[in-house]
């Protein structure tokens, strides 16, 4: 197998980010690739599947470039925290979401304590497998660097595009389709059913005094999550209905059936 490029940070470290980066400079790029002909069938693939699989990737791919994608460890514990409070119920139900959380983080609950520690040992360990190998290994901060593209682009050996590095799953956006939602059901137990997402998670944003701001367009820059919801929301009650909950028109649904 000739060789590839793997995004082997762990969730909440930028990996959509990079996905849509990894697009831009031309590769084609897989988020959360579940089988290996989805990695053959790619030049790239990134999210936790890989990067729980970074040794075996290298042995299968050789000669790959692989990009840990960091963060600032008490910014990606809030955010797991969040993300988990959100889809536990999804993740609890889906199998290997379990195998691959168990593995990863120890459990498939999120535990401030646990968590830290894995983000630790996942760090280490990749440290330690690509040592004194800089042309194989890059280390990412997407979220504090001031222009990525400097960065990653001299490690793919790829000019710098023009276009802004892309920096998705805005949690503002997703906040905002909730509640769009919760806005038109009129029940939060109801908008965390149809976008798929925990209750709680939707409670505590109303508890918080957020509304959504109708006189701004609802954007499409929300990334994969984002995206995810829509779809969802979709698949439950219709495309019709859907523009009608989010209050946008059809070619906001055109739009996104168009995004891979």
């Amino acid at each position: 197998m000739k060789g590839k490029i793997f995004g082997i940070g762990l969730s909440r470290t930028g990996t959509t980010s990079l996905t849509a980066a990894l697009n831009i400079l031309g590769f084609s790029a897989i988020h959360f690739p579940t089988r290996t002909s989805q990695i053959d069938a790619h030049d790239a693939a990134t999210d936790t599947p890989v990067a729980l699989a970074f040794r075996e990737l290298e042995l299968r791919y050789p000669d790959s470039k692989f990009i840990l994608t960091v963060r600032d460890k008490k910014e990606w514990l809030k955010s797991c925290e969040q993300l988990w409070t959100k889809h536990s119920q999804n993740f609890e139900s889906k199998k290997f979401i379990r195998n691959l959380h168990s593995r990863l983080y120890g459990g498939i609950d999120f535990d401030h304590d646990r968590f830290s520690k894995s983000y630790d040992h996942h760090v280490a360990a990749v440290h330690q497998h690509f040592k004194g190998r800089p042309s194989a290994l890059l280390d990412l901060d997407i979220f504090t660097s001031e222009n990525p593209w400097k960065t990653l682009c001299p490690f793919l050996d790829v000019p710098i595009p023009e276009q802004p590095f892309p920096h998705q799953n805005s949690k503002a956006i997703i906040d905002e389709i909730l509640l769009r939602i919760v806005n038109n059901t009129n029940s939060a137990s109801k908008a965390a059913e149809l976008a798929q997402v925990s209750p709680s998670y939707v409670e505590a944003l109303l508890d918080k005094g957020h509304g959504p701001d109708f006189t701004n367009s609802l954007k499409l820059d929300g990334g994969d999550e984002a995206s995810k919801i829509v779809r969802n929301l979709i698949e439950s009650i219709g495309t019709i209905k859907a523009a009608e909950v989010l209050d946008v028109d059809s070619t906001f649904i055109d739009a996104l059936n168009k995004m891979d």
